[in-house]
């Protein structure tokens, strides 16, 4: 009889101290710390895996032509060669067009020199 007191008593602490209600409380910090915690945790371990799986599988490959790209980019020679040849035309025109000014602003300096002396 007294194993089932002792189990009544137990049960009356408990309903009173609870009052038969669930907790209804929508914020609980212990609860929300210890998950934020864990899923921090959780997401480190996953990550520091991933990256030393990822190391470990380049750093054991000793085959330089992986990290090389296969594809060789080709090029039209002919193309090439008339666009160089276009170019350095365009560059005589400029060096002549650079030359005849320098050589003019020079032509004007002197014939202004000379001008002011004859007066």
């Amino acid at each position: 009889m007294s194993f089932k007191k002792d189990i009544l008593k137990i049960v009356k602490h408990v309903i009173r101290k609870s009052d038969g209600y669930p907790d209804r409380r929508l914020m609980h910090p212990a609860r929300e710390w210890s998950v934020g915690v864990g899923v921090a945790i959780v997401a480190f371990v996953a990550v520091a895996a991933f990256s030393t799986k990822t190391f470990l599988q380049y750093s054991r490959n000793t085959d330089p032509d992986i990290f090389v790209d296969q594809t060789i980019e080709q090029y039209k020679q002919k193309r090439a060669q008339s666009i160089l040849e276009e170019y350095n035309e365009r560059s005589d025109q400029f060096d002549a067009l650079r030359s005849a000014r320098q050589t003019s602003a020079l032509l004007s300096e002197t014939e202004t020199a000379t001008s002011t002396e004859g007066e």
